[in-house]
């Protein structure tokens, strides 16, 4: 089954580019991930300071970059990483962290998901520890070909291998609470529909 990834309160950066983040041929999407951490770390790790650049710039057409977050203490996204990945046809960015430049984010019109805007860019603050790797957030584990679904109240990741299941499920549902609405919109009760249609 679908799990939630980030709750509703995750801000879809592009209103109208939102609801397209994965209309994607395929119905599949390979992924790119992130492990973002604070620059230097505890136990002193150090790592390429040009593998952010190479993280972006092997990013392939309607791939989604997601970053995992550390420390949230800067912003993980603005305005030239849209443009990267934009422009290499990248499908969307989910960050579980900030996004800075949001009026430049928001005028390319891509989606990039966050919890959120802060002014501190990333900077010396952040390193990208690994890419292409399965990686965590919460307690949602995301692999390689993993369906990611976001629109305006939130992202989900739908395991590979549940992913038929779940889609005909959701447009099941959804096709059934038009049904629904309809009946209230044309005067029948909530408790009349509910005992109607099971749905409410």
């Amino acid at each position: 089954m679908a799990q939630l990834l980030m709750p509703g309160s995750v801000v879809a950066m592009t209103d109208q580019a939102a609801d397209r983040l994965l209309k994607l041929d395929s119905g599949d999407a390979a992924l790119l991930y992130l492990h973002l951490l604070r620059w230097g770390t505890p136990d002193g790790l150090r790592w390429p300071e040009d593998r952010k650049q190479r993280a972006l710039d092997q990013l392939k057409e309607n791939e989604i970059y997601i970053a995992a977050g550390g420390t949230k203490r800067c912003a993980y996204w603005g305005e030239l990483l849209t443009a990267t990945a934009r422009t290499r046809k990248a499908s969307g960015a989910v960050v579980n962290g900030w996004h800075r430049d949001t009026p430049q984010v928001l005028s390319q019109n891509w989606p990039v998901f966050s919890c959120g805007c802060y002014a501190q860019d990333s900077s010396v603050r952040t390193q990208v520890v690994d890419f292409r790797c399965d990686i965590e957030i919460g307690q949602v584990r995301i692999h390689d070909g993993d369906l990611i679904f976001g629109d305006v109240d939130g992202v989900l990741v739908i395991p590979r291998e549940a992913a038929d299941e779940v889609l005909i499920k959701a447009l099941k549902k959804a096709a059934g609470e038009k049904t629904v609405r309809k009946a209230i919109e044309d005067g029948m009760s909530a408790t009349d529909a509910f005992a109607k249609f099971g749905i409410l």
